[in-house]
């Protein structure tokens, strides 16, 4: 299936009332997830109009970065998944579900269904755009284990020395608490 199958399905889906827009993203990416129908619609269930109900992230776009995590199998998903945000947020405004709406403003900036396409569309750009059968690009989730003094650590990415994760950093504090 090719992204733009996939991004039509994912509309065709939320127009018909058969998920809500996290819900049509990941059903989009079915075939990539191992996990039945009725399980991908309850993970889903509860990100319709957004996270907190218009008040956080796109559900849309929370759906494209789980879908993510599946075809990448949870490798280098983090960098993925900012990717997804960047290219999502080009495409339709921004990537709060009530900016997008314009419940402030009074101004739509991208229509749901048309969320749910860009947040598809964002996703297949960055695991290879072909239906998610390629992957983030090579090297991209390999990670280099920098040990650091008082026996912590942080994992960097090796086409980005300078990235940083927070499980590394809580780690350190982890640690510190248990010895």
């Amino acid at each position: 299936m090719t992204i733009e199958e996939r991004a039509e399905l994912a509309v065709e889906t939320f127009a018909a009332g058969r998920g809500n827009c996290t819900q049509s993203v990941l059903c989009a990416w079915e075939d990539k997830i191992p996990v039945d129908h009725d399980t991908l619609m309850k993970l889903g269930a509860g990100y319709g109009a957004g996270m907190g109900c218009m008040q956080a992230t796109c559900g849309a776009l929370i759906g494209a970065v789980m879908a993510a995590g599946s075809v990448t199998n949870g490798k280098g998903t983090p960098r993925t998944a900012r990717s997804i945000l960047t290219s999502f947020q080009e495409k339709s405004g921004a990537t709060i579900c009530k900016d997008l709406k314009g419940v402030e403003t009074g101004k739509v900036l991208c229509p749901c269904a048309q969320c749910v396409r860009n947040a598809v569309l964002a996703a297949g750009e960055m695991l290879g755009g072909k239906g998610g059968k390629g992957q983030v690009a090579e090297g991209a989730g390999e990670k280099i284990k920098t040990t650091l003094k008082g026996g912590g650590f942080i994992w960097r990415s090796r086409r980005d020395s300078k990235s940083r994760y927070a499980f590394g950093v809580h780690t350190i504090f982890n640690r510190a608490r248990y010895e």
